[in-house]
């Protein structure tokens, strides 16, 4: 009554997937640091009020 008639494997893949994701994606965690280190800088540098970094500098100068 309580048999096993077959096993689908489903986790065998699964696990084999992960793995592969893990082993491949991993290659490009370098290139995903840097980018998100420009990406802050770039979003801080946007978030920057221009006028006023333009009357501060005329200011310098003179």
């Amino acid at each position: 009554m309580h048999a096993v008639d077959g096993i689908s494997g489903g986790t065998i893949t699964a696990d084999g997937v992960t793995a592969m994701l893990e082993e491949r994606l991993g290659n490009y965690v370098p290139f995903f640091e840097i980018m998100r280190k420009e990406l802050k800088v770039k979003s801080v540098l946007d978030s920057l009020d221009t006028e006023s970094l333009t009357v501060y500098s005329s200011n310098i100068i003179q």
